[in-house]
């Protein structure tokens, strides 16, 4: 979506909204996002004293994958980014904005739930499901080794 530069200055406040297919903004990615719907960009731009004023609004949905238990998920992505430009440029590339926006959207730990429990560090069950069968008692840590070492002075 490119927005030009002279209709708002001529014309005031522009509002735009478009639908643009997830193949159009992240083909060139090798490992891009799963998204799951087309991306729904809403601008509102206006000239402001001698630039123009752009606030992009990108929504669509994603598929990840909850890094405590590893089960897939989906989630709404959002992201909103304001955009500056000087009246000199004669159209501003909205869509590279948006796409940029919705990549830092995404979480760096996705979790498929705030409280979810993981696997189980022994048998490697999801702990959401229900317990396991593992004993109770703490692994035995790899640090207990050190209590053994002589260090001579």
């Amino acid at each position: 979506m490119k927005l030009r530069a002279r209709e708002v200055r001529d014309c005031g406040p522009l509002d735009l909204e478009e639908t643009v297919p997830v193949e159009t903004m992240f083909s060139a990615l090798p490992d891009r996002p799963s998204l799951l719907a087309p991306i729904h960009l809403n601008v509102h731009a206006e000239a402001v004293d001698d630039e123009i004023l752009a606030l992009i609004k990108a929504e669509t949905r994603v598929a990840l994958e909850c890094s405590r238990c590893l089960e897939p998920f989906e989630r709404p992505l959002k992201a909103t980014v304001t955009l500056h430009a000087p009246f000199e440029v004669e159209e501003v590339e909205v869509g590279e904005q948006a796409r940029q926006s919705l990549l830092l959207a995404l979480p760096l730990k996705p979790l498929c739930r705030p409280d979810c429990k993981g696997l189980c560090d022994r048998c490697g069950k999801n702990r959401n499901s229900g317990p396991c069968g593992c004993a109770k008692e703490p692994a035995e840590s790899p640090f207990n080794k050190l209590k053994d070492l002589k260090i001579n002075k």
